[in-house]
């Protein structure tokens, strides 16, 4: 498995639900010594997540579409005065860098019309 972004691990539902059921109830912790159980982490889901696969046909556009949203962001809140060297407009520089990267990156490879 690969780390993209350094925040979040993906899994296809399937997969998950397999390790999961493998846990058991087994009380091994995440750390090794205190903190969340792994049977305790199972039970978390993001709702407001989403998955685009850069092999899906459309995740070029999705990414460049959201990529444009951001820098519009980015210049509004630069016209409104924004510190170009805040945390804030950093990271909107860093997440354009990714979509756009990223959409590059889907554009070579993305060729498969998505399924459920």
């Amino acid at each position: 498995m690969t780390d993209v972004d350094g925040k979040y691990v993906v899994f296809k539902r399937e997969d998950w639900d397999q390790f999961c059921r493998g846990m058991g109830e087994g009380g091994v912790h995440v750390d090794g010594t205190e903190g969340i159980y792994i049977t305790e982490l199972c039970d978390r889901v993001l709702e407001d997540a989403v998955v685009l696969r850069e092999q899906d046909i459309h995740c070029a556009g999705a990414l460049y579409a959201y990529a444009a949203s951001v820098m519009a962001t980015h210049e509004i809140m630069e016209q409104m005065g924004a510190d170009p060297d805040s945390r804030e407009m950093r990271d909107l520089d860093k997440i354009v860098d990714w979509a756009s990267g990223t959409a590059d990156r889907a554009r070579q490879f993305g060729k498969r019309v998505p399924t459920l």
